[in-house]
């Protein structure tokens, strides 16, 4: 019998804090649970092209589709569930390294508040089919974890090595690496952020035309030290030419032991006679400071 008229209806049930949704065609944002078959006479048969996307990645998805139809002489029902394997297109590393690119563990002695590192970000595709990334961006202080209290500014990024409007094709087993450049602000164990990245799967044709997609990446915790020390330096907002300047710098220490420091001042400038100690050895008391006072 020819099919007049009928229906398939999909559900799926994601888990919390994830949305699944179908569409008709990748052109097309609209969700649709439901699609209206085609009629279709006796021996013949029709395709459906119906894209399902998921935000997060699972185990697995189990879509259920329901048929629905009516025939020139009856009236008849089925379900049918599939079960859908999902997984990450790539898989993100992440290494510490100090300025003089030295690499340093997350929670060692030596990330300290106010000095700033770099963190490398690798990139490997694990998907059979190209991924093609769009955008890189590191949201420092925003993360889904509760750790980090309200309003909490824990770190600030002041450089990345990412170039956006660049073409970057990851192949399977290919790997991008990106530097970012973060000064830590918060003292203790913290979440930094995440790393949010937009892609895509590159078309092959003009019936092949894929979604962008934004995956979400939780940073690992690190731990901030307090610096052993700080160092001030203190200038007038001008100068007078001909008439004396003085500035201080001043030593912090910042731990619970004596510390000894030697001081060094330079003259590399044809502008300024520097008065005063250009070398100087001198011990801090804990918790305490030193100054030293120079003329120019």
């Amino acid at each position: 019998d020819k099919i007049v008229s009928g229906t398939l209806t999909f559900d799926t049930t994601p888990p919390p804090g994830e949305y699944c949704f179908f569409k008709y065609s990748a052109e097309e944002m609209t969700p649709c649970a439901q699609l209206d078959l085609i009629p279709t006479e006796p021996f013949t048969s029709q395709s459906y092209v119906v894209y399902v996307f998921s935000r997060l990645v699972t185990s697995n998805r189990t879509v259920e589709i329901k048929a629905e139809y009516n025939t020139e002489s009856y009236h008849t029902r089925f379900t049918k569930s599939l079960s859908v394997p999902v997984q990450s297109p790539f898989t993100c590393q992440f290494d510490y390294y100090s300025l003089d690119n030295v690499r340093i563990a997350p929670d060692s002695s030596f990330i300290h508040a106010g000095d700033a590192f770099l963190l490398r970000t690798d990139i490997r595709a694990t998907s059979s089919f190209p991924i093609q990334l769009l955008m890189i961006d590191l949201n420092i202080n925003e993360t889904p974890s509760t750790m980090n209290r309200e309003n909490d500014v824990v770190a600030r990024m002041v450089a990345s090595s990412f170039v956006a409007n660049k073409n970057i094709l990851l192949k399977k087993d290919n790997k991008y690496t990106v530097w970012f450049r973060i000064v830590p602000l918060s003292i203790g164990t913290i979440h930094l952020g995440s790393l949010f990245l937009e892609w895509k799967r590159p078309s092959t044709s003009k019936d092949s035309v894929y979604l962008n997609t934004t995956t979400q990446v939780t940073l690992p915790r690190i731990t901030v030290q307090q610096s052993p020390f700080e160092v001030k330096i203190n200038t007038p907002e001008y100068g007078v030419i001909g008439d004396i300047v003085t500035h201080t710098i001043t030593v912090y220490n910042n731990t619970s032991v004596l510390q000894d420091f030697t001081l060094s001042v330079t003259e590399k400038s044809q502008y300024f006679l520097i008065s005063g100690e250009k070398k100087a050895v001198f011990k801090v008391n804990p918790k305490n400071s030193f100054h030293i006072q120079h003329t120019l």
